[in-house]
């Protein structure tokens, strides 16, 4: 990063970077290590100029230059970025492989079949083992934890990798054409692509002493490719290859105003938002039972949104201040579908042959014509909305301040974007929330102190939350839509701790406590009423106890420069992936610990530091994926944090 000074009243800043990273996650051909299997050895498809061994690596650059105009009156800032990433995939393992059984069970030791049955009893498997025979999705494909068979890990080591960080994914899907699946071989990338710039500005002008116009406007347009192997295995269960075009354009105007000499201050304004998306993937899903692989899109998104606001805080006396604000949003979004097979022609539902349970799933069937239906059909919501908020705040002395506050929000409603048939495009409400909160902020012992804290109430109505089973749905297949699933109260505490209790020494420290509870009517198997979702559940990603400290020391030598040690950890109690709080979806809470040691010359121009992240080199997720629902892909995966990583870095200011 640089400053510069172009005039008296012009300067400039230029900023840029790059980071690369291997990944962690090594990518392993199965029949190599398993001799006497009866899986094939895989190629790596007919792209030779992507990476193909491991997942979770990065490379990323980026640039900004900023220019700035500063006059008596006019300030203007003007911004351009650009950012590109080439990076592997999403690192995923597998966690746990069988068979779906009904909802609230599943056997991760018993084989899926692994092939396509028709109404006549013929078959095609999705993966032809050496043998001759269908290779069979099961435990041999988990390389570690408690629900593995693996006979190649040795000592928790598979090919001189860390088991718990090796994948067997392949991207492939290497399954015999037929009838109903012609569009064979297919091969998804391992890749996260982005790239993506835009151009940010904003205007100041003094109209007066006490009032004050403002402008903001920005520019933002990106392309973003990513492959997905959901099954992690060399099975073609599902993979996909997605790509999302977007850009969008906001404009903001503001009134900002002060009168009687600070009694009265305040803000009015608009904001316009209007952006458009083309969402587009590849999207080849072997295990429904009626293969199903077709092109999604390019589904177009089009969407505005509208809003005109104002602020007005009142400060009767030097110490306390009352503040009003209302915001009228208009909002309108349109999800047109198109879904056609990779060919380009159209689904046939005239050549959808059931089986004599009633599945589409004859191989004489035409390509995806469950899909029919489901081709330039829009969807549409459109809302308008007030929302409020009014905060008090009091000094009682220069150390402490307390406030509360009342303030109403919402989350948009939709469509959802994944119908896997007509009757899964369905509509869902705007999500809202009251929020009520009291807190304070505090400053003592001689401001070696800080302490902050708040306890809040949020009220939420029609929660916007994704489902793993459609029973309304009129055909057997996937599910992942939204849908407003009920109400609940979310109570919590949060305090904020920053102290120097001697010299040199710094303590800082974070907590949050939430205790969620639905309060929609159950219904008498104690689920929420109209789904399958328990009452006792959370919703997904919800820790109910997060906290993080760091102790730093700063010792000065004799020459003036700086020695600095410092350790800091972070704690995340235990969450759930999603809505149903399956077992499989839980993620075990977690302690993470870094540290760092540094130093800096006493002019300041020069420090080397040495950093460990993951000191105690925890094995933990970010994320798992149960899909072990019938009609699912009958396996978990999980995306695991890096393991103990150290850097040293060299720092050199100009």
């Amino acid at each position: 990063m640089a400053d510069f000074a172009i005039t008296d009243n012009v300067a400039m800043r230029i900023s840029a970077m790059s980071r690369s990273r291997d990944g962690y996650v090594q990518m392993l051909d199965y029949g190599p290590l398993h001799p006497g299997s009866n899986v094939p050895t895989i190629g790596r498809g007919p792209y030779t100029n992507v990476n193909y061994e491991a997942m979770g690596g990065e490379n990323l650059v980026a640039a900004r230059a900023a220019l700035r105009y500063e006059g008596d009156r006019l300030e203007i800032n003007v911004s351009a970025d650009y950012t590109r990433e080439d990076s592997q995939a999403v690192p995923t393992v597998l966690l746990a492989a069988g068979e779906p059984a009904p909802i609230g069970s599943f056997d991760p030791f018993s084989d899926n079949p692994s092939v396509s049955v028709g109404s006549m009893g013929e078959s095609i498997p999705w993966l032809v083992g050496t043998d001759g025979n269908p290779v069979l999705l099961n435990c041999e494909f988990v390389p570690a934890g408690p629900y593995s068979c693996d006979s190649a890990n040795n000592g928790g080591k598979i090919g001189g990798y860390d088991a718990r960080f090796v994948s067997y994914s392949t991207f492939m899907d290497g399954m015999e054409p037929n009838p109903q699946a012609p569009f064979k071989p297919y091969f998804a990338l391992p890749i996260t692509e982005f790239e993506g710039w835009g151009i940010h500005g904003n205007l100041t002008f003094d109209v007066t002493d006490n009032v004050q116009l403002v402008y903001i406007g920005s520019y933002r347009a990106y392309t973003s490719k990513w492959g997905q192997d959901q099954d992690a295995t060399p099975i073609p269960v599902a993979q996909l290859d997605n790509k999302l075009d977007h850009k969008a354009w906001s404009s903001e105007i503001r009134l900002n105003f002060d009168a009687a000499d600070g009694l009265l201050q305040g803000t009015v304004g608009g904001y316009y938002l209007d952006q458009e998306g083309d969402y587009e993937a590849r999207v080849d899903l072997n295990y429904v039972g009626h293969t199903i692989d077709f092109i999604h899109g390019p589904d177009t998104t089009p969407s505005t949104s509208k809003a005109l606001f104002g602020t007005v805080t009142l400060n009767p006396t030097d110490n306390f201040s009352l503040t009003g604000g209302l915001r009228y949003t208009k909002d309108k979004k349109v999800y047109t579908y198109f879904r056609s097979n990779p060919d380009g022609t159209l689904p046939n539902p005239a050549l959808c042959f059931a089986d004599p349970g009633g599945n589409p799933s004859s191989l004489d069937s035409s390509p995806n014509c469950i899909l029919s239906g489901l081709y330039d059909l829009p969807g549409l919501f459109q809302g308008d909305r007030w929302d409020w908020r009014v905060v008090a705040d009091y000094r009682f002395s220069d150390s402490f301040l307390a406030y509360a506050s009342v303030s109403t929000g919402y989350k948009g409603g939709g469509v959802n974007p994944r119908p896997f048939v007509p009757d899964q495009a369905l509509p869902f409400s705007p999500e809202t929330a009251t929020t009520y909160e009291i807190g304070f902020k505090s400053d003592f012992l001689d401001r070696r102190v800080r302490l902050n804290g708040a306890a809040f109430l949020n009220e939420y109505q029609n929660i916007i939350l994704g489902k793993l089973v459609c029973p309304e749905s009129s055909l057997p297949t996937p599910c992942l839509r939204p849908e407003n699933i009920g109400s609940a109260d979310v109570k919590g505490i949060e305090l904020e701790l920053a102290t120097e209790p001697v010299d040199g020494l710094t303590i800082d420290a974070s907590l949050a406590v939430l205790d969620f509870e639905y309060t929609t009517e159950l219904d008498a198997n104690g689920n929420l009423l109209g789904t399958a979702i328990p009452g006792s559940n959370i919703t997904p990603y919800t820790p109910e106890l997060t906290y993080s400290f760091g102790i730093q020391y700063d010792h000065e030598l004799d020459s003036g420069a700086i020695v600095s040690a410092r350790f800091d950890g972070s704690f995340q109690d235990d969450i759930y992936s999603n809505s149903e709080n399956t077992e499989f979806a839980r993620v075990d809470d977690r302690f993470l610990g870094n540290a760092r040691l540094a130093y800096s010359s006493a002019d300041d121009d020069w420090e080397v530091a040495l950093e460990v992240q993951n000191l105690f080199d925890k094995y933990y997720f970010l994320s798992k994926s149960d899909v072990t629902t019938p009609g699912s892909l009958g396996l978990v995966t999980g995306v695991p944090g890096r393991p103990r990583t150290w850097s040293i870095a060299v720092t050199r200011n100009f």
